[in-house]
C-alpha cells in the first residue's frame, strides 16, 4: 500500500485571567494536550477507517501569549471509498463546531441533503439545522473521540480560564466556558486511561478477521479485547498466521477504566499487533 507522509498543525490559544497573568497550571496544559493528542489519532483513525502511524508535537509557545503550535505528522492511506477530501486540522475543527452545535444533546434528526451526498443535515434540540459533512458526523459519534473533546476542554473548569480557540487556516472553532458542558462525557466518568506495550498469550481468537471474540492471558488475568489493527485481522481473515496452544501477540494494549453510575468498568483494546510470537 502507497502511503504519503502529510503534515498539518492547528493553532491553539487560551485566553483567560490565568493567561493574562502568565500562570497556567501545569496540569492544565497537560491535560488539554492529551486530550489534543488522542483527538487526532482518532480523528485520522476514523477518517481514513483504518490505523496509521500519527506523530503529534508542540513547537514553542509564542512570546507575550499563551498560544502554541501543534503538528500533526502522518502517513496517508489511500481511501476505500471516494468522498470530498477535507485537511485533517479542518475536519477536528469541524467536529469540535458539530459539538457545540448539538449543545450536548443527541441530534433530533439527520438527513441527507439533496445535491450532495457527502453532506447530511442535523437538526439540533432548539429546532435548528445544519449541514455538516458525513466523515464530521462519524467521527464524532465515536465515544473515544467524544472523550477526547472532554480532556481537550477540561481546563474550561478551572479558574482564569474563559476559552480555547482552535485554528486551522481560515477555519476555527472557538469554545467559551458556557460552552465546557456540551463536551462532558456524561455517559461514562473516564477514571484511568493508558497504554501499554505488554506481550499477551491467546486463549481464544477469531478466524474469520472478526475484530471481537479474542481472548488473552498477561500473566495475572484473563480478558477479552477488541483488536483495533485492521491489517492484522485481515492477514488472520487471509491465514497469513498459524496459530497453536501458546501463540503470543506482542501489542500495544489500551486500558481504560470508566465508572458509570456506581459501576466501575475496564476496556481492553489492541491498537496495534507488533509481532505474533509462536511458542518453542
Amino acid at each position: 500500500m502507497d502511503n504519503n507522509l502529510k503534515q498539518e498543525s492547528l493553532i491553539i490559544k487560551f485566553e483567560g485571567g490565568a493567561v493574562k497573568e502568565h500562570a497556567i497550571p501545569v496540569s492544565s496544559f497537560i491535560e488539554t494536550l492529551s486530550g489534543l493528542e488522542k483527538l487526532s489519532c482518532k480523528t485520522i483513525e476514523k477518517y481514513y477507517e483504518k490505523k496509521t502511524r500519527v506523530d503529534v508535537k508542540v513547537t514553542s509557545l509564542r512570546p507575550g501569549s499563551f498560544i502554541f503550535d501543534l503538528i500533526l505528522s502522518y502517513a496517508e492511506p489511500i481511501r476505500a471509498t471516494v468522498e470530498n477530501v477535507n485537511l485533517i486540522s479542518e475536519t477536528i475543527i469541524s467536529v469540535i463546531n458539530l459539538g457545540k452545535f448539538l449543545m450536548g444533546k443527541k441530534a433530533v434528526e439527520q438527513k441527507a441533503c439533496e445535491g450532495d451526498l457527502n453532506q447530511t443535515a442535523i437538526t439540533n434540540c432548539n429546532g435548528q439545522v445544519q449541514a455538516f459533512n458525513n466523515s464530521t458526523i462519524n467521527i464524532w459519534s465515536d465515544g473515544s473521540v467524544r472523550s477526547a473533546l472532554n480532556k481537550t476542554t477540561s481546563s474550561l473548569d478551572k479558574d482564569g480560564f474563559d476559552s480555547i480557540r482552535v485554528q486551522s487556516g481560515t477555519k476555527t472553532s472557538f469554545v467559551n466556558k458556557n460552552e465546557r458542558p456540551y463536551f462532558y462525557d456524561n455517559q461514562h466518568e473516564i477514571l484511568n486511561e493508558n497504554e501499554s506495550n505488554i506481550i499477551l498469550e491467546i486463549t481464544e481468537l477469531s478466524l474469520s478477521g472478526s475484530n471481537k471474540k479474542w481472548r488473552f492471558f498477561d500473566g495475572d488475568i484473563e480478558f477479552y479485547a477488541v483488536i483495533e489493527d485492521e491489517t492484522f485481522l485481515t492477514d488472520v481473515k487471509n491465514k497469513a498466521y498459524s496459530f497453536t496452544n501458546g501463540t503470543q501477540l506482542d501489542v500495544i494494549l489500551r486500558t481504560v477504566q470508566k465508572k458509570n453510575n456506581s459501576r466501575i468498568t475496564t476496556e481492553r483494546s489492541i491498537i496495534e499487533v507488533k509481532k505474533v510470537i509462536q511458542p518453542n
